[in-house]
């Protein structure tokens, strides 16, 4: 394995995993950051390595960044997320990062009621102060989502949402994992804005 350039936090979840699929399909040498190496080893292949990190823990993220120039990070929501972003945006600038890829989400916004997308909207206005050269990947829900109620659509034909009668636009994945994938290697990448399920911002 070539010596690892990019570094993924949050390759655990659906987006992340997917990522660095496409990552090992075109070849491309990658470090993916994790808590517990020994509960991700099915991560690693001839083109990832796995390093132990905790995002609430910054003295571990120093030796992660240690080499890479870019860096792509997406979490799980938690009273703690606008910490752990904080938290890696430093290392990152002291790691002397060049570019920054944040998975974000469709209607960020730091003032809504809404908890995920405040949080969101927050930790975008925090990259954006940072001095980092950054992307930001704002894309709405998943159908991949729509896979936790499998069992409820099985015995009643119904999936809920709590939209009441709102409409709700979705992407995959899938579809999603080349922008994340461009992004991550061709930091000067434009993309096509999507009114329905897309942004991408970016600062170079």
């Amino acid at each position: 394995m070539n010596t690892p350039q990019i570094l993924i936090a949050g390759g655990t979840g659906t987006n992340g995993r997917e990522l660095l699929k496409q990552l090992a399909d075109k070849e491309v040498s990658v470090r993916v950051l994790v808590r517990n190496p020994e509960r991700a080893t099915y991560l690693a292949n001839k083109h990832t390595e796995i390093v132990q990190g905790d995002l609430s823990e910054p003295f571990t993220l120093d030796k992660a960044l240690e080499g890479i120039e870019r860096a792509y990070i997406v979490t799980s929501i938690h009273p703690d997320t606008l910490t752990w972003f904080d938290n890696f945006y430093a290392a990152a600038a002291n790691a002397g990062v060049s570019q920054l890829v944040k998975f974000s989400g469709y209607g960020a916004d730091s003032t809504s009621s809404i908890e995920i997308i405040r949080q969101h909207g927050l930790s975008d206005r925090k990259l954006m102060e940072s001095g980092l050269n950054y992307t930001i990947l704002r894309p709405n829900s998943f159908y991949q989502n729509i896979l936790w109620q499998a069992e409820a659509i099985k015995s009643r034909a119904q999936f809920y949402l709590p939209l009441g009668v709102a409409k709700q636009s979705l992407v995959d994945v899938r579809g999603l994992g080349p922008c994340a994938l461009r992004s991550v290697r061709h930091p000067y990448a434009v993309f096509p804005y999507h009114k329905a399920a897309f942004l991408a911002a970016a600062r170079h």
